[in-house]
């Protein structure tokens, strides 16, 4: 079935530059420690951007959101946003990347100076990455989409969620039939 997590490789990828704390890496050259937290043990914060006719996507709520999850989490980010963003649009322009790319920041505790989970371990401030990977969003028929939603309600047939509004649908029906065009989903809309 298809979904938001296929991939087609794409041989543009295989000579990105990475951010990594401020410097650029070759993708096979770039690497963090074993003892870093993300890698150790998940600590961290992520965010997926999607870049589009040289536009970020909602950058000023995916920031925010990464911001409150680190928040959460007790992870103090050491730098603003203004500079996170700035660090962003070089990465893009240093892969010569204009649409269709998906922006992967993620943050960590930082390096630890032992296994241990209390982050009073840490030594360093935390790691910064930066991969942006060329990757076309994939898009479906409305009925192939549907199709995946329905397959996704729980055992009571509940209705989790209203696809095509994006809004809880409050009638918690299933749809008899799914839409056949696109005229047909304006139809259902509208009743």
């Amino acid at each position: 079935m298809t979904s938001s997590h296929d991939y087609k490789k794409d041989r543009r990828n295989d000579k990105i530059k990475i951010f990594v704390n401020g410097k650029f890496l070759d993708r096979n050259n770039a690497k963090i420690s074993v003892f870093d937290s993300g890698f150790l043990l998940g600590d961290g914060v992520w965010s997926g951007i999607r870049l589009h006719n040289g536009k970020l996507l909602f950058l000023t709520e995916h920031l925010q959101r990464l911001y409150d999850d680190a928040k959460a989490i007790g992870l103090k980010i050491h730098i603003h946003k203004k500079e996170l963003t700035r660090n962003i649009i070089t990465t893009v322009k240093k892969n010569k990347m204009l649409s269709d790319v998906h922006i992967r920041l993620i943050v960590s505790r930082g390096l630890k100076s032992t296994p241990y989970q209390d982050p009073s371990f840490t030594i360093s401030k935390p790691t910064i990455v930066i991969i942006n990977l060329e990757r076309p969003a994939i898009i479906k028929e409305i009925s192939e989409v549907a199709k995946a939603v329905i397959a996704d309600f729980n055992s009571d047939n509940e209705i989790i969620m209203d696809l095509i509004k994006g809004k809880f649908n409050p009638s918690g029906k299933l749809p008899i039939e799914l839409p056949s065009s696109m005229e047909a989903v304006k139809n259902q809309l509208e009743d």
